[in-house]
């Protein structure tokens, strides 16, 4: 039996809020299974967050995609919103960056959590849903109590821990974690993403990373690419590509990363410009 993927064949994502379209990604190519995880890197604007919101039709309105997006043999890019609001969630998950931005502070933790189970699966009571909730919590080391707190009573790790138990509760396949330990502590970001990957590793998830942290990246991630304004510049196995980078824009971000010093003594910084050419078929 073949195992689930979601492939990203030459999507090419095009904004227009005015009469000037600009290109956020261009003609990228990337995959992942179940079981693997893919991490995709870059400076802020190189359009990694762009890739990650187009897997589950996340962008706005202004956004034109074109290419396929493959769920197995369904192109997302041509299913109806109905269809599409049966996927997202239940076969492809999404951690958003800012828990505090992305829960409600009036509500409690369990009636946002079970709302979000109910909206996946209506058929089950508010009970059940609750003990589900309480399931998903301790599956990430949180004390099933937590579920009657209000957001701005717990800290920045344990929002950002009830935010990917919220994301694994429909049980997807996938899951696209946005920058979803960038506003915590090293700490604090370590421990969460141990648990992540315990979680990814235990149901066999399919996970893509999105982040601008070379560290996470290569603590994470089998596979990376690394875009850079809007190109695929680099993509292969991780320790490959980090540690022998083909691409001038990959140097850069891997010595930028290691603190790395000029001749000078001065604090290596990125070029202004890298050349702009994607490379293909590297691995």
């Amino acid at each position: 039996m073949q195992a689930e993927r979601l492939s990203f064949e030459d999507i090419t994502v095009t904004y227009s809020p005015h009469s000037n379209p600009v290109s956020a990604v261009r003609n990228v190519s990337l995959s992942v299974e179940v079981g693997h995880t893919l991490g995709i890197v870059g400076e802020s604007g190189s359009g990694k967050s762009t890739m990650g919101l187009a897997a589950i039709h996340l962008l706005p309105k202004s956004a034109k995609i074109t290419g396929r997006l493959m769920l197995n043999d369904e192109d997302l890019l041509r299913v109806p919103e109905k269809r599409m609001r049966a996927i997202r969630g239940r076969k492809i998950g999404l951690i958003f960056q800012d828990s505090l931005a992305s829960l409600n502070p009036v509500f409690s933790i369990r009636s946002q959590f079970v709302q979000t189970i109910r909206q996946h699966d209506p058929e089950i009571s508010g009970s059940e849903a609750a003990r589900r909730a309480g399931d998903a919590l301790e599956e990430l080391d949180i004390p099933r109590d937590r579920l009657n707190a209000f957001p701005h009573e717990l800290s920045g790790g344990m929002r950002q821990r009830i935010m990917i138990a919220m994301a694994l509760a429909p049980k997807p396949s996938f899951v696209v974690a946005d920058e979803s330990t960038s506003d915590l502590d090293t700490i604090s970001q370590r421990r969460i993403l141990d648990l992540l990957l315990r979680v990814q590793k235990s149901r066999g998830l399919g996970l893509i990373i999105v982040s601008h942290d070379l560290g996470v990246v290569h603590h994470a991630c089998e596979k990376v690419a690394v875009l850079y304004r809007g190109d695929l510049v680099e993509y292969g196995y991780t320790r490959q590509v980090l540690e022998q980078p083909q691409h001038e824009y990959t140097r850069g971000l891997v010595k930028v990363s290691r603190k790395q010093r000029t001749e000078t003594g001065l604090l290596y910084t990125l070029p202004s410009r890298a050349a702009a050419t994607a490379m293909k078929d590297h691995v």
